[in-house]
C-alpha cells in the first residue's frame, strides 16, 4: 500500500541540501569579497591622503633647510628655530576673497606652517539701543560665521 504522501528519496533531499549549502556559501563569499574590496578602496584612499601629507611635510622640511642655509639669523641663541604664532579670523568673506587671503598668507617670504583651518561661529556682544530699561539690561549676542586659521611663521628676525 502506498502512503498518501509521496516522500522524496533520501538521495534527492541530500542533493538539495548540498545545493542549498553550496549556494549559501557562494553568496557569503561573494558578499564578503564585495565588503573586502570596499574596505581596500577606503584603505587606498587613506593611504593616498597620508602619502600626500608626507609629501607636503617633506616639501616644508626642504623649505626649512633652505631657509636655514640661506638665513642663519633665524636661529636664536640656543640654536633653535624661532616661530611666530598667528591666528586669523575672517568673517563674512566671499570664496574669492578667502582664496586671495590664503594666497597672501602663503605668498610672504617667510615660511608658513598650518596648524588648523576651520569654519567657526564666534559670538559678538552687542548692547541693545532701545530706550526701555528692561531692554537695556539685556545683551544680545550676534553670531558671526567665519574662517579661523591658526599657524606659525618662521621668524626671520633676532
Amino acid at each position: 500500500m502506498k502512503s498518501l504522501l509521496d516522500l522524496p528519496k533520501k538521495t534527492t533531499v541530500f542533493l538539495q541540501l548540498i545545493l542549498v549549502l553550496f549556494f549559501s556559501c557562494s553568496l557569503y563569499f561573494y558578499l564578503q569579497e564585495d565588503n573586502v574590496s570596499i574596505q581596500l578602496q577606503q584603505l587606498q584612499i587613506r593611504l593616498m591622503e597620508k602619502e600626500h601629507r608626507v609629501t607636503r611635510t617633506e616639501a616644508q622640511l626642504r623649505q626649512y633647510k633652505n631657509a636655514l642655509a640661506t638665513r642663519p639669523d633665524i636661529l636664536n641663541v640656543s640654536g633653535e628655530i624661532q616661530w611666530e604664532k598667528v591666528d586669523f579670523f575672517w568673517k563674512n568673506i566671499s570664496f574669492r576673497e578667502l582664496l586671495h587671503r590664503l594666497d597672501g598668507v602663503y605668498a610672504r617670504e617667510r615660511t608658513f606652517t598650518l596648524e588648523t583651518f576651520t569654519l567657526e561661529k564666534s559670538k559678538k556682544d552687542r548692547n541693545n539701543t532701545d530706550s526701555t530699561a528692561i531692554s537695556n539690561l539685556t545683551d544680545r549676542r550676534e553670531d558671526e560665521v567665519g574662517f579661523k586659521l591658526k599657524g606659525y611663521y618662521l621668524c626671520l628676525c633676532q
